[in-house]
Formats: structure tokens, C-alpha cells, sequence
């Protein structure tokens, strides 16, 4: 565990909030914090917790570790989820990292009537031009700069304006459908 943590510039401890902390999460814990490593405490699993109990596991953490980030989430309820990405990209160093964000490659629906993209389900991956956001990771891998797009939730649209993205060494790819 020591040899894995003297590799890492951070630590992030998942702590269950309806089954609690786990005995080798508080194990990998105690020797973080004895390497002097400063964690970013995610507490999961809060759509199976009551109010209550998530706020007297938050105090738990924040009087245990009062230099810790705490950061309670949910990926059903997709609670949270980006807010626990960014606190791990604030923490890369600048520059190093590149993000694309898969709402940005939603299909363009400019041609149908608003009505229709209203209804829409942008809940599913068909709603995503997986097409060119492929094309752009084959592109960034190539070295070579890409356009992405942007994507309006005003008019369920793809907007003209793009966002350029060189290439990086790391680049993270944020959304609940990645995976899909």
C-alpha cells in the first residue's frame, strides 16, 4: 500500500453512506494520512441514506479530517457526480489535462421543430453523436487539435460556436453515458 500511495499526489477515500466505512478503506486511510496525503472524502451511496444520517456521517469526516473535502454523491441520482470530477481535475496540474464533455456531442437536432426537440430523450445514448466524438479522441490521440462542439439546452441545439482542444497526455472524458 505505501509503495501505491508514494506513487500518487492525492487520495480519494469512498466512504458507503448506508454500509459505512469498509476495514481496508480505513486501513489504505491511516497510511495515507501518515505519507501526508490530504483526501478528498466522497461519501456514495446518498439516495440510500436518510437526511440525517448523511449530515451526521458529513460531521463525522469533517471533525475526523478537518482539512478534508467532503463530498457527498449519488451516480444513481447523479448527485454530485460532477462536482466530485471537478474537485479531482482541480487538483491535476494545469494544463496537463484535457476534458471533453459528452453533453457537448449531442446529436444536432437544429433541423426539427422545437416541439419535437423537446421531446427528445437526451437520457440515452442515442441522443449522442458518438460518431465524432470518436473521431475527435482518434484525432487528439494523433496530436492534431479538434473543434468541439457546443450544445444549448435553450433551444435543445448545436450551436455554431465550437471550443478548440489540443492534444494532452490525459484527457478525461466527463458524462453518465460514457460508458454506455
Amino acid at each position: 500500500v505505501e509503495r501505491v500511495l508514494n506513487m500518487c499526489d492525492g487520495v480519494i477515500l469512498l466512504v458507503d453512506a448506508f454500509e459505512g466505512t469498509m476495514p481496508q478503506t480505513r486501513f489504505v486511510l491511516q497510511k495515507a494520512l501518515a505519507l501526508g496525503k490530504k483526501p478528498i472524502v466522497v461519501i456514495n451511496k446518498v439516495d440510500l441514506t436518510t437526511p440525517e444520517r448523511l449530515n451526521a456521517i458529513v460531521e463525522k469526516w469533517q471533525a475526523l479530517l478537518p482539512e478534508a473535502i467532503i463530498a457527498p454523491c449519488s451516480a444513481r441520482e447523479n448527485f454530485n457526480v460532477e462536482g466530485v470530477f471537478n474537485l479531482i481535475l482541480e487538483r491535476l496540474p494545469e494544463g496537463e489535462v484535457g476534458v471533453i464533455s459528452q453533453d457537448s456531442y449531442y446529436k444536432d437536432s437544429s433541423h426539427l421543430p422545437m416541439e419535437v426537440r423537446q421531446q427528445i430523450n437526451f437520457d440515452e445514448p442515442a441522443a449522442f453523436d458518438w460518431d465524432l466524438l470518436l473521431e475527435h479522441l482518434k484525432m487528439l490521440k494523433e496530436g492534431k487539435p479538434v473543434e468541439m462542439p457546443t450544445y444549448s439546452y435553450l433551444t435543445c441545439s448545436r450551436q455554431k460556436d465550437t471550443i478548440p482542444m489540443q492534444p494532452h497526455d490525459v484527457v478525461l472524458i466527463e458524462g453518465i453515458l460514457v460508458l454506455s
